[in-house]
């Protein structure tokens, strides 16, 4: 059974929120996010990216990055733009982008079941990505970042959703982005017993981004106990759950950025492990990638002697690295070698030509399902690094869990509405 947990979550000021939500810490640079906090004083970046703070020194290190991040929290809580609600409960986080609508319930997944494979994971964490995760919860007392969660999609949950969101929100936003973010409160004891019963006849639910948060926040429970009443407190990290089906995957493209031999070695070499084709015409239906070099781009459909049975080792991404960067370029680890790159999205090829620099290699991928995903997580594998691209993206700053209210110091509490 899977234990979704009720949480008094510290929550931003509808009137604030548009100012305040921020893009994930992880999905932006340093000069981008001093950028945006140049734009917008009041984004949460400060929080999340403290060496985007303005008035930092150069260069900032690691114990004024610790203070000015803190600082930029008490001084959201001071000014009561991040408020704590008085009594635990769920809340709905909506994203529409055009068309696509995804709805999901905030709660506080358990550590223990992430310790015991109940919340599924499907890549590796950097164990220096980890650590600045551990140090940042650690330095505020709160977990600022929503793990990303998939789970079957369920009838009883489906209800309670359709229920709540025909309600007034307390948050509704657009973006700069175009997204639209809305947020819900659940109070209601008897949609409070739906969700947590609906959770709890699950097998497993599945993260789907956030690997590093969640990992993050493990051991920082384990190592660090914190006594309560609330079992969000000792045994929760902050997370958001989507229905399977709402969930858009988009591809997760590859960048190699040299090129050590003459470009008919390359399509030759091609050549010999499937079809090629001239211009991108990627085949939905059958392992594939677009490929391109000086100038030119090809379309490779893999021979089907060469996909393998196995569900992990049948991906595009896995058939990329196995078949072509591992035999031509030697790529180990994907993620650590210094001259790949990943570029993910819904990019148009022009951003992936100019990725390339004078030498390079682009792969334009197919997306990964999140059938895969779930299915390669269930099995107990890991996927190969950077294969799967989630959006929209979930905002930073619009909720936040408090597991260390000593180090937090006076919070602003708030009624339920």
């Amino acid at each position: 059974m899977v234990h979704a947990y009720p949480f008094r979550g510290l929550r931003v000021r509808a009137d604030r929120a548009v100012q305040v939500a921020s893009v994930p810490y992880d999905v932006i640079d340093t000069a981008a996010a001093k950028l945006q906090v140049r734009r917008n004083p009041m984004s949460f970046l400060q929080v999340t990216r403290p060496e985007s703070n303005l008035y930092l020194e150069e260069p900032a290190n690691v114990s004024t990055c610790e203070a000015a991040s803190l600082g930029a929290l008490r001084d959201f809580l001071q000014s009561e733009t991040l408020i704590q609600d008085q009594t635990p409960r769920y809340y709905l986080y909506r994203l529409q982008e055009g068309d696509h609508v995804q709805t999901g319930v905030v709660f506080c997944a358990s550590v223990a079941d992430y310790l015991a494979g109940i919340v599924r994971k499907h890549e590796y964490t950097r164990p220096d990505k980890e650590q600045d995760r551990v140090d940042h919860m650690l330095n505020l007392g709160v977990q600022t970042g929503l793990v990303l969660l998939a789970h079957p999609d369920d009838r009883d949950l489906a209800s309670v959703v359709d229920v709540v969101t025909h309600t007034v929100p307390q948050v509704d936003f657009v973006a700069s982005d175009g997204v639209r973010h809305v947020l819900w409160d659940v109070c209601d004891q008897a949609q409070i017993a739906i969700i947590a019963g609906a959770y709890g006849a699950m097998e497993a639910v599945f993260i789907a981004d956030g690997h590093h948060r969640s990992a993050a926040a493990a051991r920082v429970l384990i190592e660090r106990r914190f006594p309560s009443t609330e079992p969000a407190v000792r045994d929760g990290f902050i997370a958001v759950s989507f229905p399977a089906s709402e969930l858009r995957i988009l591809p997760y493209h590859r960048v190699v950025r040299e090129m050590p031999f003459e470009v008919d070695v390359l399509w030759r070499a091609l050549s010999s492990i499937g079809v090629l084709s001239d211009g991108i015409n990627l085949d939905w239906d059958h392992p594939s990638v677009a490929v391109y070099a000086q100038g030119s781009w090809q379309t490779l459909c893999f021979a089907d002697r060469l996909i393998p049975k196995d569900r992990l080792r049948a991906l595009d991404v896995s058939l990329v690295q196995d078949l072509i960067l591992q035999p031509l370029w030697q790529v180990e680890d994907p993620r650590t070698d210094p001259r790949m790159a990943f570029v993910g999205g819904d990019v148009t090829p022009k951003v992936l030509e100019e990725a390339t620099g004078a030498q390079g290699v682009a792969f334009l991928m197919r997306p990964t399902s999140i059938e895969d995903v779930m299915a390669i997580a269930n099995a107990g594998h890991v996927m190969p690094p950077k294969s799967t691209w989630f959006s929209p993206k979930l905002r930073d700053g619009l909720l936040c869990h408090v597991f260390d209210s000593e180090r937090m110091g006076v919070v602003p509490v708030a009624s339920c509405a």
